[in-house]
């Protein structure tokens, strides 16, 4: 590096360093920690559209085709999902990375304005918006007494003003609600009016809410004020008195448990959910709960996320400041004086917070592994020091350019290479600095003195001297061990491994379920998850948020359940995954597709108990609900006409038999609650078909005396991807050759019209790796022409480092990963000799220290240090020996 230009402009230089510290000192609040992989963040957005009333067939026509219609002219998507179900269109869009969803939802909206013609007049608006993520920075909070509900606004009030908090939610334990039940055989008499006459009367009542502006507060209109009043609401009747409520029907008040509520251990519960913007956040959020709670004795603070790794941060810090001491203590070991350990310390501190403001800027947690890596290179900048950069400096751009190669083909994790940069980053900054501050450097003939410290020379000459005494015998038993370890090594490289960090008994997890799976499946299948989970005794804690579409499982692991999993969850069609964890299950789902769901859905049974009897294959679940029999009714015109009948009267009567609807909304004790209309239902098929009809004319009419029924096949739901009707299948297994599988499967169907769309990972799948790509960056690395057998030492250092972290460690890639690609770019950037392992004693004594460091950080932090320490010791004898060979067969 060339140094004029640093000592020329050294002032502009220097000012410029420290404007960025300065910067990046007042920006610590955005620092986010979190032991992480790099993820790929999906952004969407969700279109959904009601229109009551409706089946499937009819909704994918008049509504889900012309959304398709209209976002052909939307750009910035990739990819469109539609679901047509009873009443309800539902599509997802994912979005091209790094488009905007506002500009995209708003541009939405402007086309629905313009078409909104295409739509049936009575639909109604659709709901477009932005599909977020579950953010993995909660706080649960749990009441556990019973009052006031002002004292619950008290402490949501204080929340709101808490900084961090990026939003909370309360759920309540229970769902009060009013049901107005119809006996239809009440209003079979003539002269009575129609359901549709009294649903509407309900509807429409003279009842609901209005704004004092002046005084800033709403007030009820109308009666009812009691849920029992509403048997006093009057409805339209042709007798010429209004008919009231409590004659036709029943008023009945109830608490039921919230279907999308929060349960705790199988109980539902009221909670408060809070969101964290990050983990610092988290860790601020926590220390002022805990004295706002002080004062609400009827809440406590259950669950907060990532609990374990908070205080391993907190303890990490007490390792990296002991580093300073310790460096003090060993400066005579290494031969440096007291002005040159505070010249490295403050550069090396400006160095980590000009890092720590490149972080921020990139919004990237700082996770173990970078905890690890400040401190290893607080120790190793000092105690070495850097090579000088010459023309080795192209060889390794080049292999750098290799190495973002197999990054993008996802051979590598993403994950080195951010920690390579970071590696790269410490060595060449902290070069500069040094330079940069040079001319304050002055010469000192102050040592620190420790006579203890002459015994770790006689521990060298020992060493030294018993490596002159090993015996034939012991030489071929270490070459016999390293190649068998060598080899056996690199057949296991060749296998995937995933990165799973360890997140330790306060654990997150998701089961989610393909699009197209109802709403009543989800809940079911959920609950029987929960409660195989709580039968295996795995966890004290078991906190269940219910969504539409997936459910978030928030637990605290036992002593048992630390070194187990969850075993054979009856997940069936859902996808359970730990977030940031290692998942289970080995499954793919495969998507068919044919305009005609009979001919799918014919096809996909048939193949079934095929695919259940391939190598591998443990279970085949539907991902789409099975067309059930329906009836289907219709009449000539001349019936019609004589009775004075509209078909449109007939279908909504028949509607509102067969489902209930929220018909009005009340306050009662300080809670906004539903009011259901729901009809008695006549259970029998058969006697449905000779169900009498009150239409809107008044009369009653047997629709069997002008109808005509026929047994069809309805579709639940139409699931369309890409504009394709499509429906899938989830196959679960281990050790299926999925490609093989795949191709067998084409075979099958290359006479049917339907085909094999895709076959995809699980939603919850973590990539897995080989580490053998690793080594293979490694070795471009190393690899030297002119002492091409030398440079293969370090190489097969790496590989024995594999074997001694998946037999004697826990077998974690990304601890491996992170640090290969430290020890690499050590190799690369300081001179050889730095690598003895003589040079290495002090680090014996810091291993001692990491030790009793408690917690999965220790644990982490330990084995480490153990893989470089063996590093060193590997290096070191292979160097002595291939010296002992060459100088041996050179005379």
């Amino acid at each position: 590096m060339n140094h004029s230009w640093i000592q020329r402009f050294r002032h502009r230089i220097l000012a410029l360093v420290f404007f960025f510290v300065f910067l990046s000192i007042l920006s610590w609040k955005g620092i986010s920690f979190a032991e992480t992989v790099v993820t790929e963040n999906r952004e969407s957005i969700q279109i959904t559209t009601r229109f009551p009333n409706k089946t499937a067939l009819q909704i994918e026509e008049s509504v889900t085709k012309p959304w398709e219609q209209i976002l052909k002219s939307i750009s910035g998507y990739k990819q469109i999902e539609s679901i047509s179900e009873e009443g309800t269109s539902f599509i997802h869009l994912t979005i091209e990375p790094g488009v905007g969803t506002g500009e995209t939802i708003q541009n939405i909206r402007n086309e629905y304005l313009l078409q909104r013609q295409r739509f049936p007049q009575d639909s109604l608006s659709p709901r477009i918006q932005s599909g977020k993520s579950e953010e993995e920075y909660i706080i649960i909070l749990q009441r556990i007494k019973e009052k006031p509900n002002s004292t619950r606004k008290e402490l949501e009030q204080k929340i709101r003003n808490i900084t961090g908090v990026l939003s909370f939610l309360h759920h309540s334990d229970k769902e009060q609600e009013i049901v107005l039940e119809i006996k239809p055989e009440r209003i079979q008499r003539s002269g009575l009016p129609s359901l549709s006459i009294i649903f509407s009367a309900l509807r429409n009542h003279r009842f609901g809410f209005s704004s004092d502006l002046r005084n800033g507060f709403w007030f009820q209109k109308d009666q009812p004020l009691e849920p029992k009043d509403w048997s006093e609401v009057s409805i339209p009747s042709r007798l010429g008195e209004g008919l009231r409520v409590s004659a036709i029907s029943s008023v009945s008040f109830g608490e039921n448990e919230l279907r999308h509520g929060t349960r705790i251990n199988g109980q539902s519960s009221e909670t408060i959910i809070i969101k964290a913007k990050n983990n610092t956040a988290l860790y601020h959020i926590i220390n002022e709960l805990k004295s706002i709670l002080g004062e609400h004795k009827d809440w406590v603070l259950l669950y907060s996320s990532h609990e374990d790794f908070i205080n391993d941060l907190v303890r990490s810090f007490f390792l990296f400041f002991i580093m300073d001491f310790f460096l003090v203590v060993f400066c005579r070991f290494f031969g440096k004086s007291k002005i040159e350990l505070l010249i490295h310390l403050f550069i090396y501190y400006i160095s980590l917070i000009l890092f720590l403001g490149i972080c921020i800027w990139l919004a990237y947690p700082i996770g173990r592994v970078f905890l690890f890596s400040f401190i290893f290179w607080k120790y190793f900048l000092f105690v070495h020091p850097i090579r000088r950069f010459g023309v080795w400096i192209r060889r390794v751009f080049y292999s750098f350019l290799i190495f973002s190669l197999l990054i993008i083909l996802n051979w590598i994790p993403k994950s080195f290479f951010i920690f390579s940069l970071c590696h790269i980053y410490f060595i060449f900054f902290h070069f500069f600095l040094t330079i940069l501050f040079k001319p304050i450097k002055t010469d000192s003939n102050f040592k620190i003195n420790f006579e203890f410290l002459k015994w770790f020379s006689f521990l060298k000459r020992r060493e030294v001297e018993g490596s002159k005494t090993i015996g034939k015998t012991n030489k071929l038993i270490f070459l016999g061990l390293f190649w068998v370890g060598v080899f056996s090594s690199l057949v296991s490289s060749f296998h995937f491994y995933s990165l799973n960090p360890s997140l330790g008994k306060i654990q997150i997890a998701k089961l989610e379920f393909p699009t197209s799976i109802p709403e009543e499946e989800s809940i079911r299948i959920t609950k029987q998850v929960e409660d195989s989970i709580l039968k295996q005794n795995l966890t004290d804690l078991l906190v269940l948020k219910q969504n539409p579409s997936s459910s978030d499982f928030y637990f605290r692991l036992n002593d048992l359940g630390k070194n187990q999993t969850f075993q054979d969850l009856p997940t069936e069609s859902g996808y359970f995954h730990i977030l940031g964890g290692n998942n289970t299950n080995v499954s793919r789902k495969l998507r068919f597709s044919n305009a005609n769901t009979e001919s799918l859905e014919k096809t996909i049974l048939g193949l079934i108990p095929w695919l259940q009897n391939k190598p591998g294959v443990e279970e085949v679940v539907l991902c789409f609900q099975p067309q059930a029999e329906g009836i289907e009714l219709h009449s000539e015109n001349r019936y019609g006409n004589l009775l004075d009948l509209e078909r449109v009267d007939l279908f909504r009567e028949r509607s509102l038999s067969l489902q209930s609807a929220i018909v009005g909304k009340m306050i009662w004790k300080n809670k906004l609650t539903d009011v259901r209309f729901l009809v008695k239902q006549d259970k029998e098929k058969e006697r449905y078909l000779e169900k009498p009809i009150q239409t809107n004319s008044g009369t009653s009419v047997h629709s069997q005396s002008f109808t005509k029924s026929e047994k069809i096949k309805v579709p639940g739901r139409i699931y369309r991807k890409n504009g394709e009707t499509s429906l899938e299948i989830l196959v679960k297994g281990k050790e299926v050759e999925w490609k093989d599988l795949e191709s067998k499967i084409h075979k099958v169907l290359e006479n049917e019209l339907v085909r094999l769309s895709e076959m995809t990972e699980e939603k919850g799948s973590e990539k897995k790796y080989q580490p053998f790509f690793l080594f293979l960056i490694i070795f471009i690395f190393l690899y030297r022409k002119k002492e091409k057998f030398r440079s293969m030492i370090p190489v097969l250092c790496f590989i024995l480092l594999w074997r001694i972290n998946l037999s004697a460690l826990s077998d974690d890639y990304l601890l491996f990963g992170s640090i290969a690609t430290l020890l690499l770019f050590l190799i690369l950037c300081f001179p050889a000799k730095s690598l003895r392992v003589d040079k290495q004693i002090p680090l014996a004594l810091l291993l001692f220290v990491f030790y009793f460091f408690p917690g999965d950080g220790g644990k982490f932090f330990l084995e480490g240090l153990v893989l470089v320490f063996s590093f060193f010791l590997l290096n070191s004898k292979l160097q002595d020996r291939w010296n002992f060979f060459r100088t041996k067969h050179s005379f």
